[in-house]
């Protein structure tokens, strides 16, 4: 309760974490790992599988964990249960990024319409989808002249401002002149 409180998980992930925490207690691979990190993994597993966008990082500060021990229960957990949950879209994460930053409704428009063009072209194909959303935020706002920093974007989404700044240059060098606001 206290996780889903705090990162507002719908009533959806919650039955999913009760049923795969559920699948792991029968298989009794419990014993002998911290129960706060068992949870967590599960949080994020229900989270991938119901397709609601949270990232490990997120999960982490919520349970208080690190979220490199997030990580390796994660993936303990995916393999034991032989669980293979889809990569999040990049779509998922622009209108988290829009809504904090407080963009226009246009140019968070033109972002999703830079991620979609970045999906066509394979850009976003084995990328964090998070940076590729703050990256297309990140054009958006240049191309529409909003005064939103690299930085409080970089605050928004948890991506550096150098993997930002990359992913930028590439959707650019990628997509040239194709999109226009």
């Amino acid at each position: 309760d206290g996780i889903r409180t705090k990162i507002a998980l719908p009533e959806s992930v919650v039955e999913q974490t009760a049923y795969i925490f559920r699948k792991i207690s029968a298989k009794k691979i419990l014993s002998g790992r911290s129960t706060s990190g068992i949870l967590c993994a599960t949080v994020y597993i229900a989270c991938r599988l119901t397709n609601t966008p949270r990232t490990l990082q997120d999960i982490a500060d919520a349970g208080n964990i690190r979220r490199k021990n997030l990580q390796r229960t994660y993936r303990f957990l995916v393999r034991e249960l032989e669980i293979y949950p889809e990569a999040y879209n990049p779509h998922e994460f622009v209108a988290r990024i829009s809504k904090t930053i407080k963009i226009s409704e246009k140019t968070e428009r033109l972002a999703f319409r830079i991620v979609t063009l970045a999906e066509k072209t394979g850009i976003s194909t084995s990328k964090n989808p998070m940076a590729i959303a703050a990256a297309a935020v990140h054009l958006a706002v240049q191309k529409n002249k909003e005064k939103v920093s690299q930085v409080k974007i970089t605050q928004a989404s948890g991506i550096s401002s150098v993997t930002i700044r990359d992913r930028t240059k590439e959707i650019k060098k990628c997509m040239g002149v194709k999109f226009s606001g």
